[in-house]
């Protein structure tokens, strides 16, 4: 059964943006089947613009995401039925956390809106940020 996800909220602020309410999908693997486990959080946030320097003198692009929450394992593999597979390799240290997830399509929209917005209001900025044509994910 597929749920649609929530619909995410956009707010810019001067060089920086934030998505909040978004899905991220985790993706992981039985080790029994080979096959891959589809598990979703709702209320991630991702966090994108321009970054400049202290200095003024550097821009980079950013995005970072934050999901909302540590994805729920189920006691079983879907594909297989077996319980063990999921019990070893998620087993994971307090204060660390699980491979981390990727914002579901309906984000996109928001972010490209994020990147012409920026491109539209400090085109200088940008276009010093595309001289060092990186994205850095801090």
């Amino acid at each position: 059964m597929i749920v649609s996800a929530p619909v995410p909220e956009l707010a810019i602020d001067d060089t920086a943006a934030a998505i909040t309410g978004v899905r991220f999908e985790h993706t992981h693997p039985c080790y029994r089947c080979r096959t891959t486990l589809h598990l979703f959080t709702d209320g991630g946030r991702i966090a994108m613009g321009l970054r400049v320097s202290v200095s003024g003198k550097t821009v980079r692009w950013y995005e970072r995401h934050y999901p909302g929450a540590r994805p729920t394992l189920p006691d079983t593999c879907e594909h297989c039925g077996h319980a063990t597979p999921l019990a070893f390799p998620y087993r994971v240290p307090p204060g660390h956390s699980l491979v981390q997830g990727c914002p579901v399509a309906n984000a996109m929209p928001l972010k490209n809106r994020v990147w012409r917005h920026l491109r539209a209001t400090t085109p200088g900025l940008c276009e010093r940020a595309d001289h060092h044509h990186t994205l850095i994910n801090f």
